[in-house]
């Protein structure tokens, strides 16, 4: 009897053994599961790191290489520092500047993420020490992300600045142009300082295009016309992994579309919308496969095919003439009897040429010949007067007349005259010739002293006249 009392009592007490290690691996376990530890992010760049054009590390690299953070060659032998596409070196576009207008760094220049949570900028090693995009909370680390965004966090992972937020003349999936923010164009390809051209997203909900500094609705040379959105709708442009690009408002809806969009964005594929040089805007495409065959990125989407659109393609006294069946860029001339103040830069003003004079006997004169070009199908705008007039001998005159006037353009189909002053600004031949007004561009200046507003002018006084056929 004792004997079964004893075998019974051991296998109740195994039975607790058992059940008690059971429930303390259950435990074990939930805890695990509801407390799970913290990985650190692959590829994050800590307190600590610094970049320097002249060591192994100028830049950080995104975790899979599409995108590179730091120091790259800027003109003959300077540094900028900016993000670019790394994964692509043939075709390879700079897609984010902190500030383009900064002069060219030095080879000895350092960016130094310290050990205190700063984010340190020094141009030469003399030089004084200056925060480069955010100098406010204490930063532990940052990131170069895939989608080509680069980032600042806090301790609590919260994100405490990054690029995206700051466009410059391009849009990569996953960023927007947000109410009040505009994107420059660069000065050149491989200068990315900000050039002629500026695309607005204003508060109103109109993603517009003007020529820099010239911010007004008179000088928009292309809009989305989506401004019947108010205040409140707060309207952006943005750019999705599809490659679509499109104006939605803050309840999500799509204002307008600018592009539908192609293939979904992978490892093989890249998108990006960029602002580009001649002021218009393009939303590109490149695949991998491509740039090994040296194929470059395919324009998918353009905000205008006819690059004389943009104001300001052509500098003053300049106009703008483009053949789409030849598929060149853009041509700047000047108008007959001006020359490019820089021969080099065809985008540059124009002024009267040196060797042309004014005689007092008669009209302009170049090399003892009568100076009487022929210049077809031009347009111009900044016409500060117009008059209706039967003939071009009054338009003529009603421009000595004018102490104010130096042009007049003379309508052949409407008899309507437009007096204005140089110099004349966004010169343009259309595509379509056929349909572009005849006007007659007199450009007149009166010398005889005895012409008074009483006494209309003879064209064998002291002045010059030149006659152009528009």
């Amino acid at each position: 009897m004792a004997s079964a009392t004893f075998v019974l009592l051991l296998f109740l007490l195994l039975l607790l053994l058992v059940l008690s290690s059971l429930q303390f691996s259950a435990a074990g376990s939930i805890n695990r599961t509801q407390s799970p530890k913290y990985t650190k992010p692959d590829h994050r760049i800590d307190l600590g790191s610094s970049l320097s054009p002249s060591s192994a590390n100028s830049s950080w690299p995104s975790l899979y290489g599409r995108f590179a953070f730091g120091f790259y060659p800027q003109g003959n032998s300077g540094f900028a520092i900016g993000i670019w596409y790394a994964q692509i070196p043939q075709h390879s576009v700079v897609v984010w500047t902190p500030n383009p207008n900064y002069p060219p760094f030095s080879s000895n220049a350092t960016l130094n993420l310290t050990s205190a949570g700063s984010f340190i900028l020094k141009r030469t090693p003399q030089d004084p020490e200056e925060h480069f995009v955010y100098d406010g909370f204490y930063i532990s680390w940052a990131y170069m992300s895939d989608s080509g965004n680069f980032a600042l966090f806090d301790s609590g992972h919260n994100n405490l600045w990054q690029s995206f937020d700051f466009p410059t003349n391009n849009l990569l999936p996953g960023q927007s142009l947000l109410p009040g923010q505009a994107m420059h164009s660069s000065v050149s390809e491989t200068n990315h300082s900000d050039g002629r051209f500026v695309l607005v997203m204003e508060q109103e909900g109109n993603l517009v295009q003007y020529p820099s500094g010239k911010l007004t609705k008179k000088f928009a040379y292309w809009e989305s016309a989506t401004n019947m959105y108010t205040l409140g709708d707060y309207v952006t442009l943005n750019l999705d992994e599809e490659g679509s690009l499109y104006l939605s408002n803050s309840s999500g809806h799509t204002v307008k579309n600018l592009a539908t969009g192609g293939t979904p964005i992978n490892d093989t594929v890249f998108y990006r919308m960029t602002l580009d040089v001649d002021g218009i805007f393009r939303l590109y495409s490149i695949g991998l496969d491509d740039q090994k065959k040296s194929k470059s990125w395919s324009i998918m989407w353009e905000s205008s095919t006819d690059k004389c659109i943009p104001k300001g393609i052509c500098g003053m006294n300049a106009y703008c003439t483009y053949n789409p069946m030849e598929d060149k860029e853009a041509v700047c001339n000047c108008i007959p009897g001006f020359d490019f103040i820089d021969k080099t830069q065809q985008g540059s003003d124009c002024r009267l040429q040196s060797d042309h004079h004014q005689d007092c006997s008669g009209i302009l004169i170049q090399n003892g010949n009568f100076f009487m070009p022929k210049l077809e199908h031009v347009n111009w705008e900044d016409q500060y007067e117009v008059f209706p007039f039967p003939t071009e001998g009054a338009c003529k005159e009603a421009c000595l007349l004018d102490s104010d006037c130096e042009v007049a353009l003379f309508g052949d189909d409407d008899q309507s005259c437009s007096l204005q002053k140089l110099p004349l600004r966004y010169g343009r031949r259309p595509v379509n010739t056929s349909t572009a007004t005849t006007l007659t561009f007199v450009r007149g200046r009166n010398c005889g002293s005895f012409t008074t507003p009483d006494t209309l002018p003879h064209y064998s006084t002291c002045f010059y006249v030149r006659l152009i056929h528009l």
